[in-house]
């Protein structure tokens, strides 16, 4: 079967998609925005099944290997019994029905199942947290450091972290970190925390600072304390406190910007904060809280700037209030939304 008869399940299940979905390998990436460019119509598929996977979050105390695989064989076992079972044939018809939706619910189970398998023996042992569109999720990290992990956002790190006395976690999408200065048993000398992204890592001992990170774009805010950003090719870059950086995929450029941390944190208040930016940029964050495209009628309305603070958690209120500030008309078909 070729990926083009693929079902949201069969993405899913393939490695090969996982891998795009989860890390942040550029030659995956490339390959499936090409395949999607050139398979447009299995857009909404391919994001039915990143949610699928982005829902198989795995957290201390949830199900292990183990227990998942003790599951899965049970109800394979009772799949096989029950199509090998006598049926009388004054109760075939009702026995039939009853299968069959015992039998669909099971294999629902079994993919669900299967999907989160896979997605464990690709990480291996590795701690994985994920928000859907509109949620926040705080976190306590290993080390007492805390995590606050904005919607449509995945952070992960190994489990065996304070074994081997490296503080690593992986980022995609956008998180406030306020971490704990720790030092190693044999000495004075400080642990490093460091968030691993494309192309950049931010290095800290203890601080507290905001990362956003999405579509190929990086923007790191400093609260408090000293960050090292280290970049690819081995550059460093050194932020103070109220500092704030932006670093682009496409150009590898590192751009010092004007620090506004009440407007960059906004979204821990479940709140967009804009300050005459185009409806072009917000856009982006609608698409980024929501996972709905905005579309313009024309350019001009597109470059139309906005000062005004939205909620993340409510779409209908954000299309209201941009209707009645901007005296404009929202139209919402599926994942889309025109505004004219």
């Amino acid at each position: 079967m070729t990926y083009s008869n693929y079902t949201a399940l069969d993405f899913a299940m393939d490695e090969h998609f996982q891998r795009w979905i989860f890390t942040q390998d550029e030659e995956v990436a490339h390959y499936w925005q090409t395949w999607l460019e050139l398979h447009p119509e299995k857009k909404d598929t391919v994001e039915e099944a990143r949610f699928l996977l982005r829902s198989q979050t795995f957290k201390q105390n949830q199900w292990s290997q183990k227990r998942m695989l003790m599951v899965q064989e049970r109800i394979r076992k009772s799949m096989t019994e029950e199509n090998l079972s006598d049926i009388s044939p004054t109760k075939e018809k009702k026995h039939t029905f009853l299968s069959s939706g015992w039998m669909a619910a099971a294999a629902s189970v079994l993919l669900l199942l299967g999907i989160a398998l896979s997605v464990y023996f690709f990480y291996g042992q590795e701690q994985v947290f994920s928000t859907s569109y509109g949620e926040t999720k705080q976190l306590s990290l290993p080390d007492g450091s805390e995590v606050i992990l904005n919607a449509n956002s995945i952070l992960r790190f190994a489990e065996d972290w304070q074994e081997k006395e490296r503080r690593q976690v992986w980022l995609d999408g956008e998180a406030f970190f306020k971490v704990n200065k720790i030092t190693y048993p044999s000495g004075n000398e400080a642990v490093k925390f460091i968030v691993h992204l494309k192309d950049i890592d931010v290095e800290v001992v203890g601080t507290s600072f905001n990362v956003n990170h999405r579509s190929g774009k990086i923007e790191v805010a400093l609260d408090e304390g000293i960050v090292d950003l280290k970049m690819t090719g081995g550059e460093r870059f050194r932020m103070e406190p109220g500092d704030m950086v932006a670093y682009s995929s496409e150009t590898q450029r590192l751009d010092k910007l004007n620090a506004n941390l009440e407007k960059v944190t906004a979204w821990q208040k479940h709140q967009i904060m804009l300050e005459g930016q185009p409806l072009s940029d917000l856009a982006l964050l609608i698409k980024d809280y929501y996972g709905v495209e905005v579309r313009f009628s024309s350019k001009e309305l597109a470059d139309r700037k906005i000062k005004t603070t939205l909620p993340t958690d409510n779409l209908d209120l954000v299309l209201e209030t941009l209707e009645l500030v901007l005296d404009v008309q929202s139209e919402r078909k599926g994942d889309e939304i025109m505004m004219k």
